[in-house]
């Protein structure tokens, strides 16, 4: 589920933009970065959802593309850039980097979210240690990052294996189903 032509372009630039994130952040409110930062990943959600529902959806070619041309690298990379930036400040590389990938092509879902959480592995290793290097180790939880692991460990496969089987339109609408139902809560409780 890997497409190595969107690798490169997702991954530097993320590594990038999640270090300049986990610097950045500690002069930002997060109260208030979450509820923007849900706004956006609702309107990604909402997007999705109509273009998923759109009776002219064309599911995306099985072709993979030989390379992409420059302009859409430059565009992916910039969307790794801020999804790396994302990831340091609301750990949100994974929705938004997936959302715009999917958003700006014509690729298959499953390449999408397996090539955006495979670049997201690194970031995250990035920003980690930015993060130890700035705060220290008697910061971190350490029960609530072995929780996360063996989570992550135990439903990754069942993920990629559903990925792979599930059709893109039903994928994209379920990408973006979640993305409203995860940060829905979020925008209301600020707004009321």
């Amino acid at each position: 589920n890997v497409r190595r032509d969107l690798l490169a372009p997702l991954l530097i630039p993320g590594v990038i933009g999640g270090i300049t994130g986990a610097y950045f952040l500690a002069s930002v409110p997060q109260e208030s970065f979450r509820f923007w930062m849900s706004v956006v990943l609702v309107g990604m959600g909402l997007l999705m959802l109509w273009r998923a529902l759109s009776p002219t959806f064309t599911s995306p070619s099985h072709s993979n593309e030989s390379s992409l041309r420059p302009f859409r690298r430059f565009v992916l990379a910039v969307l790794g850039l801020a999804a790396g930036f994302l990831n340091a400040m609301s750990g949100a590389y994974g929705p938004f980097a997936t959302s715009a990938v999917i958003l700006t092509g014509r690729k298959k879902p499953s390449q999408a979210v397996g090539t955006v959480n495979f670049a997201e592995f690194f970031v995250a290793i990035a920003v980690v240690f930015t993060f130890l290097g700035g705060a220290g180790l008697h910061t971190f939880s350490w029960k609530l990052v072995l929780a996360l692991t063996l989570g992550g460990a135990l439903t990754a496969p069942l993920a990629a294996r559903a990925c792979r089987r599930l059709p893109p339109r039903m994928l994209q609408f379920g990408v973006g189903l979640a993305l409203i139902s995860l940060n829905l809560r979020v925008v209301i409780s600020r707004i009321i």
